[in-house]
């Protein structure tokens, strides 16, 4: 095994990330950070203002309740080499990621996001 997924295993193990881009190798079991209450993660764009007062409705709707997870793509530390996508990608079109680690993107993405929080 790298030593680039080893340590995307042991940060996934502790919560930081899933490992959604490592099909063969995943964690599904109860307890995993790919399971929980969550429906879908939104990678979404903190730096575009449309972009942020949609997450901020969305993060609303959801309560507190968790059912939607928020990435921002444009926080530093995200590598979009975690699902298995490069910057340009996340870039051009909105994605999201299912709790087995299944990537959608486009109006799927926003299908899920409102049907997460009761609008869908």
């Amino acid at each position: 095994m790298s030593a680039d997924r080893e340590r995307t295993k042991i940060r996934a193990s502790q919560g930081e990330v899933p490992l959604v881009g490592d099909y063969s190798e995943r964690m599904v079991d109860e307890g995993s950070p790919m399971m929980g209450p969550w429906q879908i993660r939104v990678l979404y764009d903190g730096e575009c203002p449309l972009c942020t007062r949609e997450i901020q409705f969305l993060e609303r709707r959801d309560r507190g309740r968790g059912v939607v997870q928020f990435e921002d793509i444009a926080a530093p530390s995200f590598d979009p080499a975690v699902y298995g996508l490069d910057a340009q990608q996340v870039m051009a079109r909105i994605h999201g990621v299912l709790p087995d680690g299944q990537v959608v993107e486009g109006v799927e993405v926003f299908r899920r996001l409102y049907a997460g929080v009761g609008l869908g």
